[in-house]
């Protein structure tokens, strides 16, 4: 979890409140709740995000997101997620394992050649 929209006591903060003072709302609120509902790592330092960048990858986190501090909440994609790939469609024509669950997914992607792998993001 890495925003909060609405407060118990404050209603809707979405419009009114900075992305920093939510920050801080959202720790509040989640004190004393463990996993799975954490709030991920946040950071204005530009070194330490640089830092997790390069070693988070390593374990399969795609990338990070950046957000500015004063922003106000508004629809749509005002933030940007720097990733160490992108994503790319591509149609499914085939799959290993059972259909609910497939194992690995064979892949047309625009560049027209079939590939057959197990890290595929279904969405």
């Amino acid at each position: 979890m890495w925003d909060l929209l609405a407060h118990p006591d404050l209603g809707d903060i979405r419009l009114n409140r900075p992305y920093a003072e939510r920050r801080r709302l959202l720790l509040t609120v989640l004190e004393g709740i463990g996993p799975p509902i954490q709030p991920v790592p946040a950071t204005g330092d530009r070194t330490i995000a640089l830092l997790w960048y390069e070693q988070l990858n390593r374990q399969g986190i795609e990338g990070i997101v950046a957000k500015r501090d004063s922003g106000v909440y508004r629809p749509g994609r005002i933030w940007s997620k720097v990733r160490h790939t992108e994503p790319v469609d591509a149609t499914v024509i085939g799959y290993t394992g059972p259909p609910s669950r497939p194992k690995a997914l064979a892949v047309r992607p625009p560049d027209g050649r079939q590939r057959l792998g197990r890290f595929f993001r279904i969405i």
